[in-house]
């Protein structure tokens, strides 16, 4: 790898960390562009060389986790009761390995107006309660109860006390979304 690519890899690297520190603090619709140019010490065209909008900015910062959601559905899991525990399990990971964005996006009502956002991550959503209800009537009552138990999951880990101890927190996320779900 060329010299230029590292050096580019590792300012992309050192802007997204950035960026999420300083959208943690203010939310992503008052962080300006301006701002993150200032604590990088980089001229906005600087910035913009590696990110034209802050749309492509916090696009950036969340395919991570889309790519380790992704990961997860396409693991080869069973349909059946102990798959789809597996599934949810698994889905818990990549909320917790997440954590810190998602807690900071789930404050953010604009952000889920993000048409570029929301492709990448509906479908994902669409696949998971599909999968979730495997072998199962797709009624509506069914449907609500599959977003019961991953908005529980969300509820649960965004949410905790903040002296909690986090594994327990996981299991009583899991346990509930199990619940909701019957399995």
């Amino acid at each position: 790898m060329s010299a230029t690519l590292v050096a580019n890899s590792e300012t992309r690297s050192r802007i997204l960390a950035t960026a999420l520190e300083l959208i943690a603090e203010k939310g992503f619709a008052a962080t300006t562009t301006r701002e993150l140019s200032e604590r990088l010490g980089f001229t906005k065209a600087g910035l913009y060389y590696h990110f034209r909008t802050k749309e492509d900015l916090l696009v950036a910062l969340v395919e991570p986790g889309i790519a380790q959601f992704r990961e997860l559905l396409n693991r080869p899991l069973r349909a059946d009761r102990a798959g789809r525990r597996k599934l949810l399990d698994g889905y818990v990971t990549v909320v917790l390995d997440n954590l810190n964005l998602s807690q900071v996006l789930s404050r953010e009502p604009a952000v889920g107006h993000i048409d570029r956002l929301r492709s990448l991550t509906q479908p994902l959503y669409a696949e998971l309660i599909d999968r979730l209800l495997s072998g199962k009537n797709l009624d509506a009552a069914a449907v609500a109860r599959a977003h019961v138990a991953l908005g529980g999951i969300h509820a649960a880990l965004l949410n905790h006390l903040p002296d909690a101890n986090l594994d327990d927190v996981r299991r009583g996320a899991f346990a509930g979304a199990c619940g909701a779900l019957g399995i």
